[in-house]
């Protein structure tokens, strides 16, 4: 058994992300979210894996085993040492936004899960406002942001209060 699957608190809300990253199917499960949209900056994706991030690695081939693997090597020791529901925010945030954004809300936030949401939701406008000239083409992801940040509270509403999504 892999260090990933022994976590219980890794395995409670990298689900949120993989449901974030992945379609859902007509049948209930997820399909693996492979995507190559030109105008993404992070470049052909799978399961919430760019191309832009790892480089090296054939996205297309990506596994789900070797994507959790990924997150819990390289993402999820942000957000290992914070308490539900803060762990979730900081795990979406590196893995929507990067590991450094992340670091840098979660040094503002005062452990407040609410505070660092807020600072993402900031971020977003800001990226809309064109305060950073990154992606002209930004405004195509404005509703799948929000809408994410949506679903985050919903999944913190929902899990903290024990119902099973």
């Amino acid at each position: 058994m892999t260090k990933y699957e022994q976590d219980k608190e890794f395995q409670r809300v990298i689900r949120f992300i993989l449901e974030q990253e992945c379609r859902r199917k007509k049948d209930g499960t997820l399909d693996d979210g492979y995507v190559k949209d030109p105008h993404d900056p992070g470049g052909e994706t799978k399961y919430g894996i760019s191309k832009r991030a790892y480089p090296e690695l054939d996205i297309k081939a990506l596994s789900l085993a070797d994507a959790l693997g990924i997150y819990y090597r390289d993402y999820w020791y942000l957000a290992a040492s914070e308490s539900f529901p803060l762990n979730v925010c900081v795990l979406d945030c590196a893995v929507n936004n990067g590991t450094s954004i992340a670091k840098k809300f979660l040094a503002v936030c005062g452990k407040e899960w609410r505070k660092f949401n807020f600072q993402r939701e900031q971020h977003y406008l800001a990226l809309l406002q064109g305060k950073f000239k990154t992606n002209p083409n930004r405004e195509v992801y404005r509703k799948s942001w929000f809408r994410r940040l949506a679903d985050l509270k919903k999944f913190i509403e929902i899990t903290a209060s024990g119902t099973s999504r």
